[in-house]
């Protein structure tokens, strides 16, 4: 989940029952938001149209019988929420899947490998955008508690964004009890969407993270408000988003889904008011 640069970031989450597939219009099912029950591997790998530099960094935290973390969707929209954890929240738990590269065609541009203890994954950071629209982008888990898996995918190219977004310093203000409707040039592939809340910017082990995906839409969606409402108006939060064109591919393997998307994004800071 920052600001217009750069970033990879994979989160790997154990849940629990049947996951229907995330490539639908956000709230589309019109329902509420269900505890996901089948143990998810997600994996987002971003980068910033405007070139500068990023990072890979996994949010993998499983959610306990404590309440403390929880992944829940709506239509296609998840929302993955760590706020009772607390900050630094060291007794959380993460699920393995080993060392995971991302390679851009045949090296490796960056790599990230989970603590010993709670199997939660640092983040690595990289000067320069590791793909651009049009490469072949790879994960290759070395496989753990989650097995091995190679997810060869096709970088997305930029996307128009029409919508209110971040213009340099200046956030975007959106109203929490409203939907938060993106319009965009229409696109044949993906567009994503993700919204990151936390006590600092650094803080994703305690934060709340929307992440809404579209496929074939004609050029704009809703995340409902029935989600966006989940999201603080404490201004002393930190809030980021980004949107852009994606690649998406479901898998499943061992009993796990794995998730995987590649996105071509622009972003910011957002402020919500009530």
């Amino acid at each position: 989940m920052r600001a217009a640069s750069l970033f990879v970031a994979v989160s790997l989450s154990a849940c629990s029952g049947t996951v229907s597939n995330p490539n639908s219009a956000a709230g589309d099912d019109g329902g509420p938001l269900n505890p996901l029950t089948m143990n998810g591997l997600a994996l987002t790998s971003s980068i910033d149209g405007n070139g500068s530099g990023g990072n890979l960094k996994f949010v993998n935290v499983i959610p306990d019988s404590s309440g403390r973390c929880s992944l829940v969707k709506q239509g296609g929209c998840f929302v993955q929420d760590c706020r009772a954890a607390g900050a630094g929240a060291s007794a959380l738990q993460g699920v393995s899947a080993g060392e995971i590269d991302l390679n851009q065609g045949s090296s490796t541009v960056l790599k990230i490998t989970p603590d010993a203890a709670d199997k939660l994954y640092p983040a690595a950071d990289a000067t320069t955008p590791p793909w651009t629209a049009g490469d072949t982008v790879t994960f290759v888990a070395k496989g753990s508690d989650v097995p091995a898996f190679n997810i060869a995918m096709t970088a997305p190219a930029p996307l128009t964004i029409n919508s209110p977004m971040p213009s340099g310093t200046t956030p975007a203000s959106y109203s929490a009890s409203m939907d938060l409707v993106v319009r965009w040039k229409p696109v044949d592939g993906s567009v994503t969407v993700e919204l990151v809340q936390a006590d600092a910017a650094a803080d994703l082990s305690s934060s709340l993270r929307v992440l809404c995906e579209w496929v074939g839409m004609p050029g704009a969606g809703a995340i409902p408000s029935s989600v966006v409402g989940l999201l603080s108006t404490d201004s002393s939060l930190s809030n980021a988003i980004q949107v852009g064109g994606s690649s998406v591919e479901d898998i499943t393997l061992g009993g796990y889904w794995v998730h995987a998307s590649l996105i071509n994004a622009r972003g910011g800071a957002f402020t919500l008011t009530p």
